[in-house]
Order: C-alpha cells, then structure tokens, then sequence
C-alpha cells in the first residue's frame, strides 16, 4: 500500500532551534522513517511471496488479491503508525534537550546510529540507582537531628535519591515497553499463521465441497472457527499497539517530571539556610582579613624602626 504520512519533523516543531540543532532532528527524522519503510517493505516482500504460492486452480485472482491486500494494509498502517509515534515522541524529547542546551550555552549533536547500538541499551539497563528514604525514615532522622541544619552534602544526596528514583521509574516503563512489542510481534505472528491455516481450510472446503454433508459441514465449522481466531487476533493485536503509545506517553510524562525536579531542587539547594549561612560567613572572614591588614599597615613601620635601633 502506499504510505499514509510522513515522519519528517514539521518546521513548526523545529521553531526556536538554530540552523545547526533543526537539521539534527531533520536527521534524526529521517533516521525514523528509514526504519518504517524497511519494516513496511519486508512485511510487503512475505506478502508477495505469499501471494505467488497461492496462485492455484482452486482460487480465482481476484478473491487472493483482495484478501492479501486487505490483510497487508492493517499490518503496514499498524507498523506505520508506530515507528511514526516513536519518531514523534523522540522528537519532543530531542528538541526540549537542544533547546536547554542551547538556553545554557552548550553545543549538542546527535549521533541516529548510537539509537541501534546494543550494547549501548544493555548498558542503560544495569543502571541502579539509590535508594529513596521511605518518609517514616524521613521524619525520624528530622526528630533526631532537630536544631541543626542539614550540609550542602546531604541536601545533594537527597537530591540524587529523588531523582534516582524517576530515572528508575522512566527505565522499568521503558522495559514494559519493549517487552510490550515482544508481545506485539509474536500476535503478528499469530495472525499470519493463522491467516496461513484460513486459507488451507478455505482451499480444503473449496476441494472437497462435492462430498457428503457431514464433511463440508466439518471443513466449514473449521473455517469459521480459524476466521473467528483471526479476529481475536486483531484486537488483540490493536490492544497491544494502543497500550505500547500509552506507556510511551508516559514515559514522556515522566521525564518531563524529572526534570522539573531537577530545576525545583537546584533552586531550592541555593536559597537553603546553609548556603546564606556559609556566604555570611565568608563575608565576615574577609572582613577580619581586612582589618588585619589595615592593622599590620599601621604597625609595620614602627616595628622596622625598632629593628634599626639594634
């Protein structure tokens, strides 16, 4: 079937982006829709294959080629649809990444191959982090410490706790995720044998239909029967791709959160108590050092003039 869209990112969405971090995500883009078409065409090429082997007596052309295209434009628009979600929401991200940079006077670029290296996904998956403080353990260490100040230190490590734990959050989703297009391929599967074993009884029934009652009312409860498996085949098949788009939401939802926290707990770090403590301090200690000096100014000269008289 023909393509029902694009991928490439609209020049809406690349607004307030230079020249240079707009054509990365045109190449990011690009990248994306590459990896449909060939997932469109490979599933297109079973189909031909398909097609050939069934060119039989027992079928007429027309009833082939309007079951196979039928079937191959739910299986193309399904993975269309897909890789184009996945493009779009990586997009989003991709963008809010550049323009931070940008805003913080950094200069970002994006390598598209880096997305398929393996090894690089399997090295974000082992990544733990530290455990939150559950807020019972919170509050006890707020009664035993009461009348002190926490550190800067132990404002940061709270800081890496809470945002360990989104990270970890973000990274189980996107492990539901891709158990979740596991799932999705092997019902694709599914749908193809069974879509495979339609046609046998379909080609079975058509054969034998001159035969005695009871067998074709057999063939044709089997047929029935493997029509009706098909189907629950395609729901399930749709259930599972609107799930994989929902969880993907929320994987977005989630690093969005993150970093709000990250700016939330920045902010809050440099207006703490301990922090206009410490410059209080730091503004007295040069004031002292500066009343020495004044005071060592005052008194060289007579303690050189005593040095003179020995």
């Amino acid at each position: 079937g023909k393509p029902e869209g694009s991928m490439a990112a609209p020049e809406s969405a690349l607004a307030g982006l230079s020249q240079v971090s707009a054509e990365q995500i045109r190449r990011v883009t690009k990248f994306f829709t590459s990896k449909a078409e060939t997932s469109v065409k490979t599933v297109s090429a079973d189909f031909q294959d398909a097609r050939e082997l069934l060119h039989e007596e027992e079928y007429s052309r027309d009833q082939v080629e309007e079951h196979f295209e039928n079937l191959q434009g739910v299986v193309e628009g399904a993975i269309r649809s897909e890789s184009k979600n996945q493009a779009n929401l990586f997009v989003v991200i991709l963008k809010s990444l550049l323009q931070d940079a940008e805003s913080q006077g950094a200069s970002l670029e994006v390598d598209p191959h880096m997305l398929d290296d393996a090894r690089t996904l399997q090295e974000v998956e082992r990544i733990r982090f530290e455990r939150r403080l559950e807020p019972a353990e919170m509050k006890a260490q707020g009664k035993s410490g009461r009348g002190q100040l926490l550190s800067i230190k132990d404002e940061h490590g709270d800081l890496v706790r809470k945002n360990g734990m989104l990270d970890s959050t973000v990274g189980q989703l996107e492990e539901k995720v891709r158990r979740m297009q596991e799932q999705t391929n092997i019902i694709l599967r599914e749908k193809l044998q069974l879509q495979s074993e339609l046609d046998e009884a379909r080609r079975r029934f058509d054969t034998f239909s001159g035969h005695s009652d009871r067998r074709a009312q057999e063939k044709e409860a089997h047929y029935n029967s493997a029509r009706q498996e098909l189907e629950d085949a395609k729901g399930a098949f749709a259930e599972r791709t609107k799930e994989t788009v929902d969880l993907m939401r929320k994987v977005e939802s989630l690093k969005l959160s993150l970093q709000e926290a990250e700016e939330e707990n920045n902010t809050r770090l440099n207006q703490s108590k301990q922090v206009q403590q410490l410059r209080k301090l730091m503004n007295q200690k040069n004031d002292q050092i500066q009343d020495l000096r004044r005071r060592l100014e005052k008194y060289e000269p007579d303690t050189l003039g005593a040095d003179e008289g020995f």
